[in-house]
């Protein structure tokens, strides 16, 4: 096994050069749907099918204000106030 050494300049060279290819990093914008947690998307995937809290909360096994609680954080987080928006932002999100 052969071991090298750089130089200093050689070792400040190399990581200006990493830092420049991380500069031209191209990521998707961050959309709103990632700041939701997953029991959330899948709230908001379920209002977006026409369920009310009350049905959501049949279908997760959950309580109705937790459901109803998590519909508001959604509208929240997505900047949203009835279920055709939040269907609009969930599509555009995608």
């Amino acid at each position: 096994m052969r071991l090298y050494r750089l130089s200093h300049e050689q070792a400040i060279t190399g990581f200006q050069d990493a830092a420049l290819d991380l500069l031209f990093l191209h990521t998707r914008r961050r959309q709103g749907v990632d700041e939701l947690s997953e029991r959330e998307r899948v709230v908001a995937e379920l209002v977006a099918t026409g369920q009310n809290h009350k049905e959501i909360a049949r279908t997760l096994q959950r309580s109705p204000s937790t459901v109803r609680n998590q519909i508001r954080s959604v509208y929240s987080k997505r900047q949203v106030g009835n279920v055709a928006s939040l269907v609009h932002a969930l599509n555009a999100a995608q």
